[in-house]
């Protein structure tokens, strides 16, 4: 067990994986970027498991303000070590996006994250002008060794921090098939890569399921395609740009044609990893609720 999560830990931390630790549940905003900005606040939790195992949660939280947007996770996954019920393995990650949204389309300012698991902790902080990333100060700062695909200065344009990239999951669809249709450009201050989603099945869930929500949901199939700040022959991110069984779960907000994330699944080298939904509540200014489920 043990060994299977330092395993979780190191691919969502060297394939672009952290997308399920965290940063891809930041779609549960994107409805107010694509439709109306209303003032609003977001609180959501999500359970992670590790084959069927509870390892921990993660809490998010937004706010958007006229124009603007703040968005913040905090993941903590835990397993005992063998033989002692006192000591465990840990990892903790937080994040946090501030940025605003421009003809319909959120645009980043800033990207911090920071992770630590006893042993190592780094962090991230990006900063974005125009459409391209203008600063970036990573901790511990490493220089890509040749067996790395470089990150060029074109790598850094149009592209966007994987909270914000995310947000446009969760736009209008006018079919079940275009819900998931979308290629999202993302560079996290060390690796470029893009999302590929795809229409894959619908389904319905029953609340012994979802812990709160029934209802249907819209599965998105996601491939991860490396573009730089990779090594190309590394075995867990050949895996990953290889499997097409990772997947994106979307439920439809009430009266409206956009969606916010129910579960996020993904296969790994052994085994398979899983963010699902336990609450999720939105108000507005005034704290009138607009959407809970729990």
């Amino acid at each position: 067990m043990a060994v299977s999560f330092v395993n979780i830990a190191s691919i969502a931390m060297k394939s672009g994986s952290a997308l399920v630790l965290g940063l891809i549940l930041s779609t549960t905003i994107g409805h107010q970027a694509r439709a109306q900005l209303v003032d609003s606040k977001v609180q959501a939790t999500y359970h992670i498991k590790y084959n069927g195992i509870k390892l921990g949660k993660l809490n998010f939280k937004s706010t958007v303000k006229g124009r603007s947007y703040i968005m913040e996770s905090n993941t903590k996954l835990s397993v005992p070590l063998l033989g002692s019920i006192f000591e465990s393995l840990s990892w903790r990650g937080v994040t946090r996006t501030t940025g605003s949204v421009r003809n319909r389309t959120p645009r980043p300012d800033n990207y911090y994250f920071a992770f630590s698991n006893g042993k190592k902790a780094g962090k991230v902080d990006m900063s974005f002008s125009g459409n391209r990333v203008s600063r970036v100060v990573s901790v511990p700062n490493k220089k890509l060794s040749r067996e790395y695909v470089q990150v060029k200065s074109a790598h850094l344009k149009r592209v966007m921090d994987p909270m914000t990239a995310i947000m446009l999951i969760s736009r209008k669809g006018k079919s079940h098939r275009t819900a998931c249709a979308n290629t999202i450009p993302i560079y996290d201050g060390k690796q470029r890569f893009n999302l590929k989603l795809s229409y894959k099945r619908s389904i319905k869930v029953n609340r012994n399921q979802s812990g709160g929500y029934a209802g249907p949901v819209i599965i998105c199939r996601v491939r991860y395609q490396p573009i730089a700040g990779y090594k190309p022959h590394k075995k867990d991110v050949k895996f990953m740009a290889k499997t097409r069984a990772i997947e994106l779960w979307l439920m439809p907000l009430p009266k409206s044609r956009n969606y916010a994330p129910y579960r996020f699944v993904l296969p790994l080298p052994v085994g398979t990893a899983e963010a699902t939904l336990a609450r999720f509540d939105i108000r507005n200014a005034s704290g009138r609720k607009i959407a809970l489920v729990r």
